[in-house]
Parts: C-alpha cells; sequence; structure tokens
C-alpha cells in the first residue's frame, strides 16, 4: 500500500497539472475578450481564410438567388474582400452610434 502511494500522488499531480495548463490557456486565449477579439481578427485578415470566407458567403448569396449566378465573380471577390478588410475603430454592438444627455 505505502509503495502505491507515491505513484498515485505523481498521477494525481500529473492530472491537477495538465487540467492547470488548460483553464490558464482557455483563461487567456478566451475569456479576455479583447485578446480573443485581436485573434479572430488575425485569423480572419489572413488571405487564406478571407478567400474561404468569400466562397462560402458567395455560395449562400447563389442559394438566396441562382439568378446571381452571372456575376459570382463580382460577388466572390466583393466577398472575399469584405471579410478580409481591416476595420477601424471598435465595434461595440448596442453602445456605438448613440449618445446619451445628461
Amino acid at each position: 500500500m505505502r509503495a502505491r502511494l507515491p505513484v498515485a500522488l505523481a498521477v494525481l499531480g500529473a492530472v491537477l497539472l495538465s487540467l492547470g495548463l488548460l483553464a490558464g490557456s482557455v483563461n487567456r486565449e478566451v475569456l479576455d475578450g479583447a485578446r480573443f477579439a485581436r485573434h479572430v481578427d488575425s485569423v480572419r485578415t489572413d488571405p487564406l481564410v478571407a478567400e474561404r470566407g468569400g466562397q462560402a458567403i458567395t455560395a449562400q448569396l447563389l442559394a438566396a438567388d441562382p439568378n446571381l449566378v452571372a456575376v459570382r465573380p463580382l460577388l466572390e471577390s466583393a466577398a472575399t474582400s469584405l471579410v478580409a478588410a481591416r476595420r477601424s475603430g471598435r465595434w461595440s454592438g448596442s453602445r456605438h452610434g448613440r449618445r446619451t444627455r445628461r
């Protein structure tokens, strides 16, 4: 019994260390909203990601209105540019553009 205790404690320590590292990574990458938004924005502006996003948007547009198939290259180019565009300023949801007087 005494010989198994150090092994059990080592295994428990390894499991807790792994969980702690995972929790720290999630906290840093996902729960920190500003950092997560910067990371997503950098991924979105990657040329390959923007191209795939543009293709997906174009496919949805064409599924909604098949008559647009003649302008598919234009739609795909515009959608890819839209996905890859750098945005200036901060998007703040419901606060955007609202001012209150006091």
